[in-house]
């Protein structure tokens, strides 16, 4: 059970373009996500994302985003706060990803190790690393099945210095 009151409580929506520049192929992911996490608060982040396969075995992304948290009306209005004085933007956080992977990117299966710094619904700073297992199978061409294990570190110049854990996911990926 969950004590978040919302029912929907995110969205995030990736939409993405490949290109090839003189035999260097490379992506470009633009997001937006929102983040309901709280009946008092939300969080907004959109950026942008280059992503390369240039090497057999590794992926590369790095990219930018502009967080805002903000204090939606209920809140404004049960707590007098001043819609001026509502919102709090982070603007051009770093992010990035490095994935080694034991297979080429074109395998039917393979198995990778990841660090990065961000992961659905969560952009950390760029000091704040998560460590990513990911092992996926590819049923068909726009069908996989993917496992992921997940670990995130806290420390004493850590701004969440007393939340770490780690987490599994698996599922399906289904590219329309």
């Amino acid at each position: 059970m969950s004590s978040n009151p919302n029912t929907l409580t995110g969205i995030d929506i990736i939409g993405s373009r490949k290109f090839l520049i003189k035999n260097f192929s490379f992506g470009v992911k633009g997001f937006f996500m929102l983040n309901r996490f709280s009946d008092l608060m939300y969080e907004t982040n959109y950026g942008i994302r280059l992503e390369t396969r240039k090497f057999k075995h590794i992926l590369f992304e790095i990219g930018t985003n502009f967080k805002t948290y903000a204090i939606n009306a209920k809140a404004r209005k049960e707590y007098n706060i001043d819609k001026s004085n509502s919102k709090l933007h982070e603007n051009y956080i770093v992010m990035y990803l490095v994935t080694a992977f034991l297979k080429t990117h074109d395998s039917d299966w393979n198995v990778g190790f990841s660090v990065t710094n961000f992961d659905y619904y969560a952009i950390d700073q760029l000091v704040h690393p998560r460590i990513n297992l990911q092992m996926k199978y590819k049923l068909k061409p726009n069908l996989t099945l993917y496992l992921d294990s997940w670990y995130r570190r806290s420390g004493i110049f850590n701004i969440s210095a007393n939340h770490f854990g780690y987490f599994f996911r698996g599922g399906i990926k289904w590219k329309i």
